[in-house]
């Protein structure tokens, strides 16, 4: 079996019309629903948000696109912390994702943040009931660390959150096996990511 070909690039560096379909990502009901805020996102603040990542060294978003440069999914790391080398992260991909392309960005994701960024931690929050966020989170060595009760309120209620982190030396003692067990995609890092 052949994987595609796909490579992460800055959000900043995207074209008018792949930050408008990143757009339209982050505004799809099943995306929305597994974020925090889950309101529909107006092209005004998603332009103020992109606005806000500028000079921003704490956060770093990245875009999936594939061959033809379409965006198919976005991975971030946020909270970037250099003294304690430690970042939160998080991940969406549309329905034009492939199976198994998740958790393929999510690798090269991870290698940039303990090789190239010399961080120690990543951590992920998961909302009660996102069973495939928590699924991939496990896949990849993320180990459970507790929850946040009645964290976020949902039309229906209020949820829990997972807490749960990777260390460096986790990754590194794991990623061959865990990268064995992953679709083939070709996944590269545009340079200045």
């Amino acid at each position: 079996m052949t994987g595609g070909a796909y490579h992460l690039q800055s959000v900043l560096d995207c074209s008018p019309e792949q930050a408008s379909a990143v757009l339209r990502l982050r505004n799809l009901p099943e995306i929305r629903g597994a974020m925090y805020g889950d309101q529909v996102i107006s092209e005004a603040e998603h332009a103020a948000w992109l606005a806000g990542l500028q000079g921003d060294a704490r956060r770093k978003v990245l875009v999936v696109l594939d061959s033809s440069g379409g965006p198919v999914g976005v991975v971030s790391l946020t909270a970037i912390d250099r003294v304690h080398r430690r970042a939160d992260w998080g991940f969406y991909m549309g329905p034009a994702a492939p199976r198994g392309l998740g958790a393929c960005a999510l690798t090269t994701l991870l290698d940039h943040a303990f090789d190239d960024l010399a961080l120690e931690k990543v951590n992920g929050e998961v909302i009660e009931g996102n069973a495939a966020s928590l699924a991939v989170h496990r896949k990849l060595g993320f180990r459970d660390e507790g929850r946040r009760r009645s964290h976020v309120q949902r039309e229906d209620g209020r949820l829990y959150v997972h807490l749960l982190g990777l260390t460096a030396g986790e990754w590194r003692a794991a990623r061959v096996a865990i990268r064995a067990g992953l679709a083939p995609h070709s996944i590269r890092l545009a340079a200045g990511a």
